[in-house]
């Protein structure tokens, strides 16, 4: 989904995505996410998200907000090669594993070991099917800035 928004990834006015995080009444982006302690908690709070994710990955977090899953936010299935399924919060992912928790019981899976994922449905709707496309480039701008700084 991502090179469908290729042109969002620059160019964008960073000030104009600020106004459309907090103040654009489609998108509601400070019903679940804050900045600055401003906002709420439903999702991950986002004040210096520019030190975990690239252009790219803020762009794919807000047009397939599914396929990528916030540490603490999301269940996620997975099937693994030898035919057990594990079902749970997805707590943490690294480049080779992830950990998964449902009640009191933890798993840390190796990827190579997983045959099939699936992401629960993310509450947050598809930014691409609610924003135009500037409004979609200046909130990747503004998304770019927030190190934690501010």
């Amino acid at each position: 989904p991502v090179a469908n928004y290729s042109e969002a990834l620059r160019g964008g006015d960073a000030n104009s995505g600020r106004g459309v995080f907090y103040q654009n009444a489609a998108a509601q982006c400070t019903r679940c996410h804050a900045v600055g302690g401003y906002g709420a908690d439903v999702g991950p709070d986002l004040t210096s998200i520019s030190n975990t994710l690239s252009r790219e990955l803020l762009l794919e977090s807000m047009v397939d907000p599914t396929g990528r899953i916030a540490p603490g936010f999301g269940a996620v299935t997975v099937t693994l090669r030898n035919g057990e399924t594990l079902r749970g919060l997805l707590e943490e992912e690294s480049e080779v594993s992830l950990t998964i928790r449902s009640g009191e019981e933890q798993w840390e899976i190796a990827k190579s070991d997983i045959e099939n994922r699936i992401n629960a449905p993310s509450a947050m709707p598809p930014m691409g099917d609610i924003l135009s496309r500037r409004e979609l480039r200046d909130l990747v701008e503004f998304m770019a800035t927030l190190d934690g700084s501010d």
